[in-house]
């Protein structure tokens, strides 16, 4: 066996030299396959001799035999070794460099054979000087040198010819295959050899850093023990964690839980002394590691639940430092919404929507992922979704990045996009088949990278399995659409159970479905117990100012008038509770706050929460109301009346200039002068919800236009709709009948009833009918108008261009 494999047979030999072929693939070829591949080896084996000829001939011919035999060993030498490297080239991809090659050789073989075939005719005149062949060449041997040249070029052609005619056949495509698989083997190769160069490269640094350690490790237990002597009273929590860590990875748990303790104990006497101060979080991280370690998994999920507990709340309160804009949000596959795409502004972000379409439902699924509600949220994602449902919110911020994180995950996932599109160039096409294993499996590693560094680049993530974020709570103010106190509580009594902490708690009412009237009550509460008699101060003169606009008065503008001004505070000194006076219109008639109407009422708790919320979110500012904040206002056009829904958005945005606002409508006329993408309208489709954003502004706008643009809302109502649709010939052809039947009988009761009915229909449809008529002459109008416009801008154009050319 070992001989055959190492001895070639004279056939492999023949084969590989003189046809170009692979003798392993040659083997495999049917004997029909393997007929262009003999033709080639005898034209070859043709040529070879004739070479051999020629240089016998030149041998023969001169009188300096040595030089015509180094000549004819170069020319045969050239000639074998052309067929040994080039053969297989031409064969399996002739390229114009292997083409000139090939047509080289074949000159210089061809004049080669016709010059040795004419001097070996005059071969019996041997010992012949080169300077004497022009003397003794005669048409004889001119002859046969153009029929050796023409013979041996017939001969290269048809190789050529055999050669080319050999590209597409089974041969080929059987090579093809095996390149790719030794390609795809070499290239395993290399990667295994470099995975074992760093593996090697780990060990390595393994070895060197656990030398270190040990040569370090008695010098740092001497330092441990001398530090836990000398703390006493003096903080020093970030060594005893190093210590701990340090002792938990020798596998000394005893040690690490003593140390651990000891900072935790340390920790918590920091906390009682000092206010300010919070408590570190990893360190319960650590201990519910150690304690895990030992076994005691009860109280490791305790102190893992500690940990969890703490670092939302150290997270919530870096976030209240914090500028946090909303980018946008993806929905894939959620229950009810299906999938929807917001790209939010930095101001104004109006969401419409018929009832029941989900817009409240979505601003409540917003709060809930700023919020980090994990349990809330399973509202949206219960665990029964499919786990190709999922979302995702994206927030702009100074939350720290991990730059060289992203960048090395990065070029991993560009790494695996060009494996896919190797995959994909690769992999044959299958009619009905999926994708492969081998791209399914690239598929999943890059939507998990991908899933990283959107995690990386401040993104909150919810699925089935719940919320991910390294962003934790953020804080921001919802009112939901009901915005009243009790009317009739005749006072604003202060509600300790109610939390005064705005900040941290302003979207859990509108989270949770609970009643808002006892934290705008909360609100009138503290404001007037910090204030109540300077009413020029804020949030007073805001409320005065943004009411008394609405109503048509502009106040602060050169005027002093004003539709609505807070006229006076009443406080008892036994219970603490404050009765708030307003005064009301032009007859300066003092009511009771609780009195006004729900629409004044509603604008009052808008600006009164988002007051007191920028207050207390940042109460170092010296102008609160320019401060950065994200406020949800749910139904914003509740109990107002249409001119004021047309001015409300406005005077937010001029009040409160750098909040990011999130607000629900059902009126088109809430958008009047909004800006382009501020507006959102969901809609219903045969496959769910879809939600349209509009690149359009609404400046300007009417009222019809504002209706047909948001709400495709034509401005014809349903009787006018009903009776165009009436065929007035069939009414007054009933009307001639029973106007016949009274003349010469009488009508009945039911007979005048029904004659008056067709009377006021065929008034109705007259009205109609005048109604399409104008509608129709305005129509031809505006038409005839932008015919007129476009030809006075065509002469214009035209008078401009002469103008030019004068």
């Amino acid at each position: 066996m070992a001989s055959d494999k190492s001895i070639p047979s004279f056939t492999d030999t023949f084969l590989k030299q003189l046809s170009g072929t692979d003798p392993i693939i040659f083997k495999s070829l049917l004997n029909e396959d393997r007929a262009p591949y003999r033709r080639i080896a005898i034209i070859n084996y043709i040529i070879l001799n004739l070479i051999v000829i020629t240089g016998g001939a030149l041998i023969y011919s001169f009188k300096y035999e040595l030089a015509a035999t180094v000549a004819t060993l170069i020319s045969a030498g050239f000639t074998v070794g052309f067929l040994q490297l080039n053969i297989r080239k031409l064969i399996n991809n002739i390229t114009l460099e292997l083409k000139f090659i090939f047509v080289v050789a074949a000159l210089i073989n061809c004049l080669l054979a016709s010059l040795a075939l004419s001097l070996f005719s005059i071969a019996r005149l041997r010992d012949l000087s080169i300077v004497d062949i022009s003397y003794y060449w005669t048409i004889e041997n001119t002859f046969l040198f153009i029929l050796g040249f023409f013979g041996m070029a017939s001969l290269q052609y048809y190789l050529y010819i055999t050669i080319t005619s050999t590209q597409n056949d089974f041969y080929h495509r059987l090579l093809t295959e095996r390149q790719k698989l030794l390609s795809e083997d070499l290239e395993r190769q290399r990667e295994q050899i470099a995975q074992q160069l760093r593996i090697n490269l780990e060990i390595q640094n393994t070895k060197t850093s656990l030398q270190e350690i040990q040569d370090s490790d008695e010098v740092l237990d001497v330092e441990l023990a001398k530090t836990i002597e000398e703390l006493s009273g003096e903080t020093d929590i970030d060594k005893l964690h190093s210590a701990a860590s340090f002792q938990l990875n020798r596998k000394n748990i005893q040690k690490a839980l003593q140390y651990i303790n000891y900072a935790i104990e340390l920790d918590d006497e920091k906390t009682i002394q000092d206010a300010e101060y919070f408590p570190r979080p990893e360190l319960y991280e650590l201990k519910a590691r150690i304690l895990n370690t030992l076994g005691d998994t009860e109280r490791a999920k305790v102190m893992l639940d500690r940990y969890v507990e703490l670092n939302d709340e150290n997270k919530y309160r870096q976030n209240l430092t914090r500028e946090i804009i909303l980018e946008r949000v993806v929905i894939e596959n959620l229950p009810f919404f299906g999938n929807l795409n917001w790209n939010f502004t930095s101001g104004m972000n109006i969401l419409l929507g018929k009832n029941g379409y989900g817009k409240s439902h979505l601003l409540r699924l917003l709060a809930a992922l700023l919020y980090n509600d994990k349990q809330k949220i399973r509202d949206w994602i219960p665990t029964t979704t499919p786990i190709n449902a999922r979302g995702r919110l994206y927030v702009s911020s100074d939350h720290p990045i991990n730059e060289e994180a992203i960048t090395s995950l990065t070029s991993e996932l560009q790494k695996l996009a060009k494996q896919r599109s190797e995959l994909l160039t690769g992999e044959p096409l299958t009619i009905n088949a999926g994708p492969s294993p081998r791209l399914k499996s690239n598929d999943k590693k890059m939507e998990e990278l991908q899933e990283k560094i959107d995690a990386e680049r401040r993104r909150i993530f919810v699925n089935k399995e719940g919320i991910t974020s390294n962003i934790g709570r953020v804080p921001i103010l919802a009112i939901p659409d009901s915005r009243f106190i009790d009317r009739s509580q005749s006072v604003i009594r202060n509600n300790s159970t109610i939390s005064v902490d705005l900040k941290r708690d302003g979207a859990t009412e509108f989270l949770y479905y609970l009643p808002f009237g006892p934290i705008i009550n909360k609100g009138l509460f503290i404001v007037a117990q910090n204030n109540s008699f300077d009413f020029e101060q804020e949030p007073y003169s805001l409320i005065e100012r943004v009411i008394s606009e609405l109503a048509g008065n502009r106040t602060g503008m050169g005027t002093t008038e004003s539709f609505f001004k807070f006229s006076r505070i009443e406080s008892s000194s036994t219970t603490g509770d404050y009765k708030l006076y307003v005064k009301i219109e032009e007859s300066q008639e003092e009511v009771q706050l609780q009195n006004i109407s729900q629409g004044t009422f509603s604008i009052l708790a808008i600006c009164l929460m988002i007051y007191r919320f920028l207050i207390e979110l940042r109460p170092a500012s010296p102008n609160s109301l320019k401060e950065k904040a994200i406020v949800f206002i749910d139904e914003i056009d509740a109990h107002l009346h249409p001119s004021w829904e047309q001015k409300i958005i406005g005077i937010l945005r001029r009040e409160f200039p750098n909040v990011q606002f999130f607000i629900t409508a059902h009126s088109p006329l809430i958008v009047a002068g909004c800006l382009e993408n501020e507006v959102a309208v969901i809609r219903h489709t045969d496959n769910g919800f879809s939600l349209e954003q509009s690149r359009e502004n609404f400046i300007g706008k009417s009222t019809p236009e504002l209706f047909q643009k948001i709400f495709e809302i034509e401005d014809k109502d349903e009787l006018f709709l009903l009776y165009s649709t009436r065929n007035e010939d069939e009414i007054k052809s009933w009307i001639e009948k029973l106007e016949s039947v009274k003349q010469e009988e009488g009508l009945n009761l039911d007979q005048k009833k029904e004659l008056d009915g067709l009377y006021q229909q065929l008034n109705y449809i007259e009205q109609v009918n005048a109604i399409r008529s104008e509608k129709a002459k305005s129509a031809a109008q505006l038409s005839q108008v932008s015919f007129l416009q476009q030809r006075v801008a065509h002469l214009e154009d035209k008078l401009s261009n002469n103008n030019k050319m004068k």
